[in-house]
């Protein structure tokens, strides 16, 4: 426990009695409301959390988990919620572990989304850095993520802070740490950053910022809009194959940034590509943290293309662009021969990148010596199937960039290996290794440049995944996320992995397992021969099943949501035979939930 004046912080695993635990929240809800005095609503929004104690206790007595990915949460009140005084906290404790590093002159990158509180979490936390000596460099308005990302390596920074949800919805928002490689922070600096917020005053962080002062303000470098241009020149020197013949880029592309950072930085990067029909969606093009268009800000889902789909109609536009509110992750709408539009799942539209990366660097003779590509161990198989077909080196790793990350920093800056490509499941797209995180940005340039391409074929990007469907086999990719309800859906969600890995089922839909892919024991098991072999990546609480007619199916927990992913890989004649088994097994799963 943390006693931080009457404020008494427990870790969540280690909660007093019921009882107690409620005096306790209690306690720290009267300090809270004597600091920052809570308004009606609120006041109203926690009586009735009150109805609830396990969620009352969550929210009052235990910090709010901080990880590799950092911070993500509600707006609300609570030591366990994205506020200024969390906000506040967690700046503190990241200020001492870079002060620690010896990082302090280095410096650390602040930026933020569109979302509500954004820009003012993103001010608050670069005050603090400051009054503690530390130099800091704070964007001037909204920026991509990736750009933060880049820009810690363009600017030799210790660290970087983002103020995202990324997709999440509009009642949450978050708190992403990069380290000096621009990839997410490191497994030993989060757990330093993490122990150190606990064993603070709890008020610490803001009683800091309260000392902001003309000295410190010297700390403080504003990067304005002449810090895009490094950037942009990169993004640039990414295109695959930039001197397409005349009329390739005279295609009519619809772009929304889903009200978030990529309303002005897509649509520059592609005019000075050479795309000139380039149209915002009108009722999305605006940045505003209320997402009035989206209720789930993700390109991932279809209905957010539904604006855009409409205006395509009027203005004769065959292709949609749409990245999410921090822009780091990007989806596609495709017109069909009917003219009707259909959205491509993450795998879809990472397998025709990284077709076109691949056919288009050996056209351009620009095929690094020695090439190498990035998955999840999620992804479609068909990436396997065309990195094969080209002897290009396929690295497997776990979901999140911060093992692509990791992977790139492994084979790249220590092998003398180049990435060509890096992408997961989840519609993040790396093209390169300029920044360490996925790149909306640069994955819509390239989406861009890759339907011109096609267009000089005879083709659509339609035409495209056919073909590549026609030349490897059909997979069908797809992906369910069951929501955990419970009072602490965390734990409940790893109470059902627990019991995946103990007690695995030996079959899905009346179709026998063949092998399991136990990560979290590093484990893969042969129900045939009972042979054991080990699997070379680090334990994860993941499990894979290979089905004896080559389906496969994985479980995860999200590390930032409460619910469980299940990714399946269905080798099918078609998409439609493929959806019929999605639907089998996805029924199965959820039996096994009960």
């Amino acid at each position: 426990m943390n006693r931080s004046h009457t404020m008494k912080l427990f870790d969540k695993n280690a909660l007093p009695p019921k009882q107690e635990a409620l005096c306790f929240a209690n306690e720290n809800l009267a300090e809270w409301n004597a600091r920052i005095p809570l308004t009606d609503a609120e006041k109203a929004d926690i009586e009735r959390l009150k109805t609830k104690e396990e969620y009352f206790i969550q929210r009052f007595l235990t910090l709010l988990p901080f990880g590799t990915a950092g911070l993500r949460g509600e707006m609300v009140p609570g030591c366990s919620a994205m506020n200024r005084a969390t906000v506040a906290l967690t700046t503190l404790a990241m200020a001492e572990t870079v002060l620690e590093a010896g990082g302090g002159d280095k410096g650390i990158i602040v930026g933020f989304d569109s979302r509500l509180h954004s820009a003012e979490f993103a001010r608050l936390a670069a005050e603090i850095l400051a009054v503690k000596g530390i130099r800091v460099y704070l964007f001037d308005e909204l920026r991509p993520t990736p750009e933060l990302s880049f820009s810690i390596r363009r600017l030799g920074c210790q660290a970087g802070i983002n103020i995202t949800a990324s997709h999440n919805p509009k009642k949450d928002n978050g708190y992403k740490v990069y380290w000096n490689d621009g990839a997410q922070l490191p497994p030993e600096q989060a757990k330093q950053v993490a122990a150190k917020a606990m064993s603070m005053d709890f008020w610490a962080g803001l009683e800091i910022a309260a000392k902001f002062d003309a000295a410190a303000q010297k700390n403080l470098h504003i990067l304005d809009r002449s810090a895009d241009e490094y950037y942009f020149d990169t993004l640039l020197s990414l295109r695959i194959i930039p001197d397409l013949p005349a009329g390739a880029k005279d295609i009519s592309i619809l772009y929304s940034p889903l009200h978030g950072a990529g309303y002005r930085i897509v649509p520059e990067i592609l005019r000075r590509a050479g795309f000139t029909r380039v149209t915002s969606v009108p009722s999305q093009a605006t940045p505003d943290g209320t997402f009035p268009t989206a209720a789930k800000p993700n390109p991932q889902f279809p209905e957010v293309f539904e604006p855009g789909i409409t205006l395509a109609k009027e203005t004769n536009a065959s292709l949609i662009i749409a990245t999410d509110p921090d822009a780091d992750r990007s989806g596609l709408a495709l017109q069909n021969a009917d003219g009707s539009f259909v959205t491509l799942n993450g795998d879809q539209i990472g397998i025709l990148l990284l077709d076109y990366i691949i056919k288009g660097r050996l056209l351009s003779q620009s095929m690094p010596e020695k090439p190498f590509v990035i998955i999840s161990i999620v992804t479609s198989p068909l990436v396997d199937r065309i990195c094969e077909q080209y002897t290009i080196p396929l690295y497997h790793v776990y979901t999140g960039f911060k093992y692509i990350g990791e992977k790139i920093r492994e084979k790249e800056d220590f092998g003398g290996e180049t990435c060509i490509f890096a992408y997961e499941e989840s519609h993040g797209y790396l093209p390169g290794s300029y920044c360490r995180d996925k790149d909306g940005v640069a994955a819509s340039l390239l989406i861009a440049e890759m339907a011109a391409f096609h267009s000089t074929q005879g083709m659509t990007c339609a035409d495209a995944i056919d073909a590549i469907y026609a030349q490897y086999g059909y997979i069908g990719d797809f992906q369910d996320a069951i929501i955990i309800h419970a009072a602490d859906p965390m734990i409940k969600a790893a109470i059902i992995m627990e019991k995946l890995h103990q007690n695995p089922p030996v079959e899905f839909d009346g179709v026998k397992v063949a092998h399991i892919n136990d990560y979290l024991s590093s484990t893969r098991t042969c129900l045939t021969s009972g042979h054991v072999s080990p699997i070379t990546l680090s334990s994860d609480n993941v499990i894979s099943f290979e089905l004896t007619d080559g389906c496969r199916i994985t479980a995860r927990p999200s590390g930032t949501e409460p619910l469980i992913k299940f990714y399946y890989s269905i080798p099918a004649k078609n998409q439609k035979a493929a959806l019929v088994r999605r639907h089998a097994f996805k029924a199965a799963l959820e039996s096994m939930m009960e």
